[in-house]
């Protein structure tokens, strides 16, 4: 015969990533995380879309930004050194996340790579690799990042002093703003990779 076993409840635990599935990336799941666009700059702050390429979702809390955030990674397969489409890159890396979850992942890329070639995005949760997805990169790609204030929509602009350059409180001609922007492509000085800009 069969024999059973019952265990409380209490004792069966099940890790989060057990039940989410394998990682995948959505076809054109790689994105500016700006503007959404299919354009990649070296440097660029991407959006990853897909399914269990995270758990929970949790931002990064400090700087330099972490290559791990709830057992998940974007790795980068390859510094865009393709010609052409046809896969063979070696891992470059992981790459730095400023938010991970579930269906998103918000990664920056170095700087380091090559415009008008391919590279790879794949992610990794708890070991378990998703399928890669191919992107090309372009010379520059800027993007202003927005915000939904009382219904209006607006890029985040700011006053030397930090305060929101709006319609009620307009940059004067000759102002120096600071403007949250990705995609410039190659910029001096180069930031290092996962700290802010100098």
């Amino acid at each position: 015969g069969v024999q059973t076993c019952a265990l409380p409840i209490s004792m069966l635990r099940i890790p989060f990533w057990v039940m989410l599935g394998a990682p995948t990336i959505a076809s054109g799941g790689i994105v500016d995380a700006a503007s959404f666009s299919n354009k990649i700059a070296p440097g660029e702050i991407i959006s990853v879309f897909g399914s269990s390429i995270g758990g929970a979702p949790v931002a990064a809390s400090s700087t330099p930004l972490p290559y791990e955030l709830n057992h998940a990674q974007i790795l980068l397969l390859a510094r865009a050194d393709f010609t052409d489409q046809a896969y063979g890159g070696d891992v470059f890396g992981s790459l730095p996340l400023f938010f991970d979850s579930a269906g998103q992942a918000n990664v920056q890329l170095p700087l380091q790579m090559t415009p008008n070639r391919y590279a790879w995005i794949l992610a990794e949760l708890q070991g378990l690799p998703s399928n890669p997805v191919i992107f090309q990169v372009v010379t520059a790609a800027p993007a202003i990042f927005t915000a939904t204030t009382g219904g209006a929509t607006s890029g985040v602009v700011l006053h030397a002093n930090y305060q929101a350059v709006t319609a009620t409180n307009p940059a004067a001609g000759g102002e120096v703003v600071i403007v949250y922007c990705t995609g410039l492509g190659d910029v001096t000085p180069e930031p290092e990779l996962g700290y802010p800009a100098p």
